[in-house]
């Protein structure tokens, strides 16, 4: 893998067990920059949004108000048992579990990318691992 995989965790309603677990994916313990994978803090810097919980009511309509629906730019991976159904089910990779193992939750990113594998978007910089990673 020559590039990063750019991901922005969006933390929706519920428990917050699938939250926990995503970032807990994202910390040195997993390894996750070794296989490539680093958060960002904003979607519109992120190839895979990773779905964490339940996203209804008002903050499902401040999702989609925000931009945030699947579309051709993002992979997306829904985490968890009650992770989002409706536009979000279609072309996503689903974890299931309550919660996940955060194993789990790197291989469905990294299945989500794949699935959504494309070069750089102008304007977010070049995504390009540093010397050291490669």
């Amino acid at each position: 893998m020559g590039r990063w995989v750019q991901v922005y965790l969006v933390m929706g309603a519920g428990c917050g067990g699938c939250a926990l677990e995503a970032q807990a994916a994202l910390a040195k313990r997993y390894r996750a920059a070794r296989r490539g994978i680093r958060a960002v803090e904003t979607p519109a810097h992120a190839d895979v949004l990773v779905l964490c919980g339940a996203l209804e009511g008002a903050l499902g309509e401040a999702a989609r108000s925000l931009g945030m629906v699947p579309s051709e730019v993002w992979g997306w991976v829904r985490v968890g048992d009650c992770a989002p159904a409706g536009p979000w089910a279609e072309g996503g990779v689903a974890v299931a579990g309550c919660p996940p193992s955060p194993e789990a939750i790197l291989e469905g990113i990294l299945e989500a990318w794949g699935r959504r594998r494309r070069p750089a978007a102008a304007g977010r910089g070049s995504g390009e691992k540093p010397e050291a990673e490669r």
